[in-house]
C-alpha cells in the first residue's frame, strides 16, 4: 500500500503541477490580449480623432468651395453684363466709323480731297475691314 500511496501523491503531484502551469499560461495569455487591447484603443481613439478633424475640414472646404462657386457665378454674371456693353461699344463704333468713311467718301467723290483726308485722319486702320482701309488708303493718296 505504501507503494500505491507513493504513485498517488506523485501523481496528483504532476496533475497539480500541469494545472499550475496551465493557469500561468493562461494569465500570461490573457495579459497579453489585454496589452493589445490597449493599444487597440489607443489607435481606435486616434483614428476617431483624425476622421473627426477630417470631417471638419471637409465641412470647412466644402463651404469655402460652395462660397467660391458663388462668387464665380456673381463673376460670370458680370463678366456677361461687360461683353454685352463691349460688344453695344464696338457695333456702335462701328457704325460711327463707317459713317465717317461714307461721308469721307462723298467728300472725296465731290472732288474735296483735303476735307476727306482730314475726316479720316483719325480712323484706327487696325481696327477696320479691308474695304473700309482700302478706301481710306484711296482718299490718303
Amino acid at each position: 500500500m505504501n507503494s500505491k500511496v507513493k504513485f498517488l501523491w506523485i501523481y496528483t503531484g504532476i496533475l497539480f503541477s500541469f494545472a499550475l502551469i496551465l493557469i500561468i499560461f493562461a494569465y500570461l495569455t490573457q495579459n497579453n490580449i489585454s496589452k493589445e487591447n490597449e493599444v487597440i484603443n489607443k489607435n481606435m481613439s486616434g483614428y476617431k480623432a483624425s476622421i473627426e478633424n477630417l470631417t471638419k475640414e471637409n465641412e470647412k472646404l466644402k463651404a469655402e468651395l460652395d462660397k467660391l462657386n458663388t462668387e464665380l457665378a456673381e463673376e460670370k454674371d458680370i463678366n456677361s453684363k461687360y461683353f454685352e456693353i463691349e460688344k453695344n461699344a464696338n457695333t456702335e463704333e462701328i457704325a460711327s466709323t463707317n459713317e465717317k468713311i461714307k461721308n469721307a467718301f462723298s467728300e472725296y467723290a465731290k472732288g474735296n480731297k483735303n476735307g476727306a483726308k482730314n475726316i479720316v485722319k483719325d480712323i484706327d486702320k487696325s481696327k477696320t475691314g479691308d474695304l473700309q482701309a482700302y478706301i481710306i488708303d484711296k482718299i490718303n493718296e
